[in-house]
């Protein structure tokens, strides 16, 4: 939702979306790393192998792929900058 949007909706209004915006972070922080584990389990079982990138190439495909972020959040504005810092704190757990 864009800012003049958000802005016309009554203080009431703002409380509701913004409660249920936490919710559905609070529920995804709990739910997501358990539906994460089923995918891989389920995708593990039906491959014959799977290779679990070390820290330290996760770092370096981070840094390539950061030209990419920067332009999404160019592109995108605070919205997406805060999308990933989200992201982010979500794959740290």
């Amino acid at each position: 939702m864009n800012q003049r949007k958000w802005n016309s909706l009554t203080p009431e209004q703002q409380q509701i979306l913004t409660e249920a915006a936490d919710e559905t972070l609070n529920w995804t922080k709990e739910e997501y790393p358990k539906e994460e584990a089923k995918l891989v389990a389920d995708l593990e079982s039906k491959m014959k192998e799977a290779y679990q990138l070390p820290q330290d190439e996760w770092q370096r495909w981070s840094e390539k792929v950061k030209p990419l972020y920067d332009k999404y959040i160019s592109d995108n504005g605070e919205d997406a900058a805060k999308l990933l810092e989200i992201r982010d704190k979500l794959l740290q757990k």
